[in-house]
């Protein structure tokens, strides 16, 4: 794993970090790159068939109170999706957090709610991984 640029911290001090070496992915901090290098070793121990980063899940998406033309729309982006059957019949999503603020609880929440056949799994900084 490589070290971009200047040490500028975000908020909650998390420093992104290029993995693979030299491969240009950037993951937003060293959590989530050491996560996606133990994605990488299960996949080539056979214990997972695929992984990919995170996309956009929808959680809602309703007309705007206030402006007619307008819509509030509301997604959640884990950081990976990792399945275990080659069709993605088994698919799950991970979240790396070094803090867990309430927004992401609330999005979390929310996602439970409207993808109830996907499983969230958070990866703490402490190395726990919790199911939601």
């Amino acid at each position: 794993m490589a070290f971009l640029g200047k040490r500028r911290y975000s908020k909650f001090h998390n420093q992104k970090t290029e993995y693979p070496v030299g491969s240009g992915v950037v993951y937003d901090s060293k959590l989530e790159a050491s996560r996606a290098m133990a994605l990488d070793l299960l996949l080539a121990a056979g214990q997972i068939a695929g992984w990919r980063r995170g996309r956009d899940w929808l959680l809602f998406n309703a007309p705007h109170p206030r402006k007619p033309r307008k819509r509030l729309k509301r997604v959640y982006r884990p950081d990976f999706e990792v399945w275990t059957a080659l069709d993605q019949s088994d698919l799950w999503v991970e979240d790396t957090k070094g803090v867990l603020t309430p927004v992401f609880r609330l999005k979390a929440d929310l996602f439970l709610i409207v993808h109830p056949a996907v499983r969230l799994k958070v990866i703490t900084k402490d190395g726990a991984e919790t199911w939601l």
